[in-house]
């Protein structure tokens, strides 16, 4: 048995490795990726900053995404083992900070929370609009935004499953790996 799952928001993280930790046979393996802490970071330091400015305090305008701490424990505790987890960030321009908040609504980010205000004042969002060109502004003016996505897989608890070998248990140095593959051919299927 195999799940792969794409999760956004971090209760549908619980759910998700509660329900499918309880549906997967065992040593099943479970894959997903989701937004990580670090996404958007652009866009939140803008707003919070104008917010801050402008009227004394901050109110959450984005998702909370999850870290990869939580995730690993979250998988930890719906007894998934061999859990590995990795991230790549990737950035995408906009001209402006209006194209860049349409982009965010079609995603559905757009605060999430209950308990987020509606919208926001035209003076933050001129002002974080500011904020963000004088922070993040790339050379031809555009502005970047940061998607941090967590990649993860791990595997459900199986009597029969594979134990990971004691640190230090290795016979050979990954730094000799290329003498170890000297004078082969590394093309799948070549014969050698």
């Amino acid at each position: 048995d195999a799940v792969y799952e794409a999760v956004t928001r971090v209760r549908e993280a619980v759910v998700s490795t509660q329900s499918t930790g309880r549906v997967l046979t065992p040593d099943g393996v479970f894959m997903g990726s989701m937004f990580a802490a670090e996404t958007v970071y652009q866009l939140r330091v803008s707003l919070q900053q104008a917010e801050l400015e402008r009227t004394g305090g901050i109110a959450p305008h984005i998702s909370p995404f999850v870290t990869p701490a939580d995730l690993g424990s979250l998988l930890n505790g719906a007894r998934f083992c061999m859990i590995t987890l990795d991230s790549e960030d990737i950035t995408i321009t906009y001209p402006d900070l209006y194209f860049l908040l349409r982009d965010i609504q079609g995603m559905a980010e757009n605060g999430c929370l209950t308990s987020s205000p509606g919208s926001l004042r035209r003076d933050v969002l001129t002002g974080a609009a500011a904020l963000y060109h004088d922070l993040y502004a790339n050379e031809d003016n555009s502005l970047p935004l940061t998607f941090n996505v967590l990649y993860f897989i791990a595997w459900k608890q199986s009597a029969v499953q594979g134990k990971p070998k004691p640190r230090g248990s290795q016979t050979a140095s990954i730094a000799d790996l290329d003498k170890m593959f000297a004078g082969k051919d590394p093309k799948p299927g070549s014969g050698s």
